[in-house]
């Protein structure tokens, strides 16, 4: 079966539609939150991409990528955050941070299907390119 996808997010109806998206290609891992998304990676599991919500209780998003991104085993697993918040600001806090996309909630299905099929092929050639 194709990459692995992390998705989280503490709606269960993003969840439900991320999973819907890509099912059929894909293993996709739902976390309900940041806090059950690290715990998960820190039991040593590494997906191919993460797609996340920012605004989660508990630990936000933001606090969840920046975490990855200072982590040394973390930074470089591609990530997509979604987003309610339609502050060009936030979005280029994010890019700024290291994100690779930021999809704009609610969302076109298809366009988040690209987004990340698109990531994923790239992050492929540069890891073909690497060996």
């Amino acid at each position: 079966m194709g990459k692995v996808i992390l998705a989280v997010d503490d709606a269960p109806s993003i969840l439900y539609i991320i999973e819907s998206i890509f099912q059929n290609d894909h293993k996709v891992v739902l976390k309900k939150n940041a806090n059950e998304a690290l715990a998960w990676l820190e039991e040593g599991n590494f997906p191919d991409i993460i797609v996340t919500d920012i605004n989660m209780p508990g630990m936000d998003g933001w606090t969840f990528i920046c975490q990855l991104k200072f982590s040394g085993y973390f930074r470089y697993i591609p990530i997509i955050v979604l987003s309610g918040n339609e502050s060009s600001s936030d979005r280029i806090k994010y890019l700024q941070g290291g994100v690779e996309d930021v999809v704009q909630k609610p969302f076109n299905p298809i366009e988040l299907r690209m987004r990340v099929d698109n990531i994923l092929k790239r992050f492929e050639r540069i890891e073909k390119a690497a060996v």
